[in-house]
């Protein structure tokens, strides 16, 4: 056995980087044929907080009912797969052709 087998390894370098627009588009495109995904866990991948209990949501603007805002209560009721399938499609979209 070589000396160098018998010494610690230090490995130098960044930790691997995740490709966030490759699995943001891949997470779109596989949710609406039922993978499940946790949105803390996505919020953590694009760098956003949990919002606030006072917060109002973003959502598509077909799904709002005054103004371009809507409560918590009523986008809930209104169905998060609906309006996440929207906002998957729109966002593909929108990214440029490969």
């Amino acid at each position: 056995m070589a000396s160098w087998d018998k010494n610690p390894r230090l490995k130098i370098g960044r930790a691997e980087e995740t490709d966030v627009k490759l699995t943001v588009e891949s997470v779109a495109r596989l949710v609406p044929f039922g993978l499940d995904v946790g949105r803390n866990q996505m919020r953590d991948l694009i760098g956003l907080g949990k919002p606030a209990d006072d917060d109002s949501f973003l959502v598509p603007p077909a799904a709002t009912d005054h103004g371009g805002q809507e409560t918590r209560d009523t986008a809930q009721r209104k169905g998060g797969q609906r309006a996440n399938a929207r906002i998957g499609r729109r966002c593909m979209a929108s990214l440029p052709p490969r």
